[in-house]
């Protein structure tokens, strides 16, 4: 990529020069999470975009940022969650590989129920990874959530502060300012 094409990309999104100013900010995210962070960035972005997701803000978050949706289960952006991490571990009717069942993610979300999907991407001997999860809405059909988050053993708490710091000043805040794509 050319160095015109990069700034044309950040004046597309302004944050990531922001954000380049801020690594500061983040001393728990490892060189290799702090590379994919603005892609990260990009997938919360996105669903902070789109109509069809209100983001959760109460404290009771189970995820670093939470979204609800209603509608049917293809208001997913399924192909911006499998570009960023990959394929699901889990989705529908799947089972969860016996070898992820022990994953800090897995523990933190108490488990992945049938019609679950989950997503982890993480860097090998790396103490960081990203997620997402969809969860399905047993009691009101029609309706899920969407989990979005940062899994680390080290400042946990501090890292997912930091990151819903960020998301609100970038977008939540000032979701009118966001250009549509």
């Amino acid at each position: 990529m050319d160095k015109t094409s990069i700034e044309s990309r950040l004046e597309l999104v302004p944050w990531r020069r922001r954000l380049a100013d801020r690594r500061s900010d983040f001393p728990f995210l490892p060189t290799q999470a702090w590379k994919k962070f603005p892609d990260f960035l990009e997938v919360i972005e996105h669903f902070v975009r789109h109509g069809a997701f209100a983001p959760r803000q109460d404290t009771a978050l189970r995820s670093t940022v939470e979204f609800e949706g209603q509608g049917p289960a293809d208001l997913v952006d399924w192909s911006r969650l499998n570009t960023f991490f990959g394929l699901p571990k889990t989705a529908g009717d799947w089972e969860l590989e016996s070898g992820w069942k022990g994953d800090p993610v897995v523990q933190r979300l108490n488990g992945i129920q049938p019609g679950q999907t989950l997503y982890i991407q993480r860097e090998p001997g790396v103490d960081f990874r990203f997620y997402a999860s969809v969860w399905p809405w047993q009691r009101e059909q029609g309706r899920f959530t969407l989990h979005l988050g940062v899994e680390t053993t080290r400042n946990r708490e501090y890292a997912e502060h930091a990151i819903r710091q960020i998301v609100a000043e970038m977008w939540l805040a000032d979701v009118h300012d966001i250009p549509n794509d």
